[in-house]
């Protein structure tokens, strides 16, 4: 009995050790996953894109009283060659006029769109914010989503495993007539059923490592955090044989 209580206290603090690891993995994937998305993702491009936009609106309606100013050239003989005007009209053709001109809507409308302006960089702003928490959210959700199937897919393989010997294992007994032909075929049926389990979850997980690499426009496998957590998952969650 001392021999089996000192056995779980040695099992107990490795397989809390290996479940600290897992979760130590599974956070820095994430955080790593979020931290490429954030850079590479499609919808924040989109969104930082239109901040800048919308403030390059707003510089042009502040500029936009510009408008009123004018300036005229006049060229001619007498502005070009003043020795030729010996009766001094070129006081009728000044060479340069400016001018301004300020209309009511300058005076009203101007504040105003620009601080519609104003408002639609805040707007955009906002929309920005939005879209690195539903960024954020997706990520999150698609690392859980990825664990599961992973586990899933692992527990289907080792069942496919087995099934696949005692499958082996009938033929031989079959071929050296310990059993009958329906045993074998029961056999068989069973293992191409686990076959087609395991492709299901593989098919699961597949598409779901789709939806991540959308996220952050590269595979997985290029990012280290993502096999060091496929790592801790299968050192934390091993057959029982």
């Amino acid at each position: 009995m001392r021999k089996i209580l000192a056995l779980i206290g040695l099992m107990v603090p490795a397989l809390t050790s290996l479940a600290q690891s897992e979760s130590d993995a599974r956070e820095a994937f994430r955080e790593k996953l979020l931290e490429i998305a954030k850079v590479n993702s499609p919808d924040t491009k989109i969104a930082a894109q239109e901040v800048n936009a919308s403030q390059h609106a707003k510089q042009i309606e502040k500029m936009s009283w510009l408008q009123d100013i004018y300036g005229v050239g006049n060229i001619n003989e007498f502005t070009i060659n003043p020795t030729n005007d010996t009766q001094n009209r070129a006081q009728f053709f000044p060479r340069y006029n400016f001018g301004i001109r300020v209309s009511l809507g300058t005076i009203f409308l101007t504040p105003l769109k620009v601080r519609a302006a104003n408002d639609e960089v805040v707007k955009r702003k906002l929309e920005a914010g939005k879209a690195l928490l539903t960024l954020k959210e997706n990520v999150y959700a698609g690392v859980e989503k990825l664990e599961e199937a992973y586990k899933k897919y692992r527990i289907k393989n080792w069942i496919l495993q087995d099934y696949q010997d005692l499958a082996i294992q009938a033929k031989t007994k079959f071929n050296n007539g310990e059993i009958q032909l329906d045993k074998l075929q029961a056999a068989s049926d069973a293992y191409y059923a686990k076959l087609q389990d395991q492709l299901t979850a593989q098919s699961d997980l597949n598409q779901i490592k789709f939806t991540l690499e959308s996220l952050v426009n590269m595979k997985l496998e290029s990012i280290p955090e993502y096999r060091h957590f496929l790592e801790a998952i299968d050192a934390a969650n091993r057959p029982i044989h």
